[in-house]
């Protein structure tokens, strides 16, 4: 079963036909009650692809970030609710490894846990702590 979700999901990635390749797959195992599996991974396969090709470095946070950078993430992308965290890239083809997601909320909690200094979009300076 997770060999079949898994190479669902490799091809969902690549091929446009999901609702055609999930029942190809499903003839090919006759397992008529794994449909529903085929088809969430399929789409979620397809939804990956698309938020990680337009994942770029401003919208991408590395694992270790000074604040500076987490409060321009936060000021930047106001319509984000959580951002991407990847390693550092191993060099400018090679991107990091993908590590998990961090909230909003929770990169405003470590800014003000660090009493970090945070200057708005006025440019008037103020203390988060």
């Amino acid at each position: 079963m997770y060999a079949l979700l898994g190479a669902a999901g490799f091809l969902g990635g690549l091929m446009r036909m999901s609702a055609a390749q999930a029942l190809i797959l499903m003839e090919m195992t006759q397992a008529p009650a794994q449909l529903p599996f085929l088809m969430l991974t399929l789409v979620l396969s397809k939804e990956a692809r698309d938020v990680m090709a337009s994942n770029t470095r401003d919208r991408t946070l590395y694992l270790v970030e000074t604040g500076q950078v987490l409060q321009q993430a936060l000021d930047t992308h106001r319509d984000l609710a959580a951002f991407p965290v990847t390693l550092p890239p191993l060099s400018d083809k090679v991107p990091g490894d993908f590590v998990g997601m961090i909230s909003r909320k929770n990169i405003a909690l470590l800014l003000e846990e660090h009493g970090l200094e945070i200057v708005n979009a006025e440019g008037f300076n103020y203390d988060s702590g």
